[in-house]
Formats: C-alpha cells, structure tokens, sequence
C-alpha cells in the first residue's frame, strides 16, 4: 500500500505505523517464532551438519510446532512453558512433556497476536518481497525502510522521523518565543 504524498508530513502516520509493526513482529509469540525459524534456517544452510547438528534442527521444528501451538487452562502455565522453550532456544534439549499443550480457554496465539495486525504486516511483507520488482520499494507497515542500498529498520527509521519532527517543532517554538521577546524589549 502506498502512502499519500501528503501523510509523509503527518507525525501521526509514522508513530501508527512504528506501533502497528511492533505489535505485528514484537510480540512474545513472534518474536520466539522468528528466532527459532532463523536458527533452524542457519542449521538447514549448513553442507555437512554433525548428528548432534542434526538432532539440535529436529528439537528446534518440534519447538516451533509445539510454540505455535501453545495452549492452556491458564495464562501463568502458558507463560512459564515460554520460559521453557527461552531454554531450548539457548541450547537446552527438547523435553516435550515440559512444553507440550494442555488444552484450555487461552492459547499463545490470542493472547500476544492481533490477528489483523499480523495480517497487515504480513502482506506488507508479501509487497516488499515481491521478485517481480526490480527495485526494492518502502511499503506502508513494511518492516524495513530502504534508504538506497541500506536497509533500517521501521522502528529505528520512524523514531528518527518522529524526533526529527519533535526537534523541528522545538526549534519553530523557540525562534517563536525568541521573536515575540525581542519585540518586547
């Protein structure tokens, strides 16, 4: 989706789009699921792995699988077997009777995933992806900001923006103040 010339001088448009791909890609469930999907993907690049390589990869799949379905009678159950895998994330071997789900009213999933945010910044993602451009292109709620050949984060790139407009409006206040005390004097 692109952005109206107009809304790039609208404070407002770069604060909801810093917090929208925050609650899209910050939160506890992805941010899990991302890290663990990195390192399975650095294991899957490797030519030779060892048999302990091996068994690390299929610990990490059944994590993923057993992350994304995350389920419980309560919040405080789902929250320490998060702890868990924060172990198997850091070396620790799978015990699948420590993680595995318990079914009840709460999953992972309703509680940290706001599933229209998800959507949206997916297909976002899907729009900056795309292989038929030829160039990348910034897309509204698109988890990067390409500036050339760099690439920055949207949360990074839209603090910058938002104090740069903080600093702005700063400085218009002030050669205001400036301007209305000297004709005082």
């Amino acid at each position: 989706m692109q952005v109206p010339i107009i809304c790039e001088f609208i404070p407002m448009r770069w604060s909801y789009e810093a917090i929208v791909v925050a609650q899209g890609k910050l939160n506890p469930l992805t941010i899990r699921q991302d890290k663990i999907q990195a390192m399975i993907d650095q294991l899957v690049q490797m030519d030779q792995r060892t048999p302990a390589q091996d068994g690390r990869l299929d610990d990490l799949k059944d994590t993923l699988a057993y992350l994304s379905g995350l389920e419980s009678g309560t919040v405080r159950d789902i929250e320490d077997r998060l702890r868990k895998i924060d172990k198997i994330m850091a070396g620790a071997p799978l015990d699948p009777a420590g993680i595995r789900s318990h079914h009840g009213s709460f999953t992972a999933e309703r509680l940290f995933v706001n599933q229209k945010i998800a959507d949206l910044v997916s297909k976002a993602e899907t729009d900056q992806a795309d292989y038929r451009r030829s160039e990348a292109v910034n897309v509204f709620f698109g988890p990067v900001k390409h500036l050339g050949s760099f690439q920055v984060s949207v949360l990074l790139f839209n603090t910058a923006v938002l104090l740069g407009f903080t600093g702005a409006c700063l400085g218009l206040l002030h050669l205001s103040l400036r301007r209305q005390l000297s004709t005082k004097a």
